[in-house]
């Protein structure tokens, strides 16, 4: 196969991926937040996977031609670790801000904090439940054709 031919197949295969989860996610909402932080966890260790490999297998080209010393290898190791513990450290950040936000409207916290158009969702559904393709108010009210 030419490699043209072969570039193409690759890239109008994973440019259609988008779309299409795109339509499943909308077809098969709503989806229970495991399954969705499972899938997300995929994409992210592939889109992890893809930009290591081609940061380091270039680095280690380089390094192998003698374009490179030891100190650029060095330095791209010592700039992912240091881009990891950032990432740590803001994840940890939002996380213990989302946490004290949640428990600020669990606790009863005031609706006058929230912003125009948005919604909370109610104790029996989770937020992933609500969406704007298929509102709660078409959900109450498909539940009271199948009940009444």
């Amino acid at each position: 196969m030419k490699p043209w031919i072969n570039a193409w197949l690759l890239g109008t295969i994973s440019g259609v991926s988008l779309p299409l989860g795109a339509i499943l996610g909308i077809l098969l909402a709503p989806v229970r937040d495991e399954v969705c932080a499972g899938w997300m966890a995929i994409g992210a260790g592939a889109l992890l996977f893809a930009v290591t490999v081609e940061l380091y297998g270039h680095a280690l080209r380089e390094l192998e031609l003698r374009r490179a010393g030891l100190l650029e290898l060095l330095a791209t190791v010592a700039g992912a670790l240091l881009g990891a513990l950032f990432y740590l450290a803001v994840n940890r950040w939002l996380e213990e801000n989302l946490v004290e936000s949640l428990e600020e409207n669990a606790d009863g916290g005031s609706k006058d904090s929230e912003q125009p158009g948005q919604r909370q969702a109610s104790d029996s559904e989770s937020p992933s439940e609500v969406t704007p393709l298929y509102p709660r108010e078409k959900k109450c009210l498909e539940r009271q054709q199948r009940l009444g």
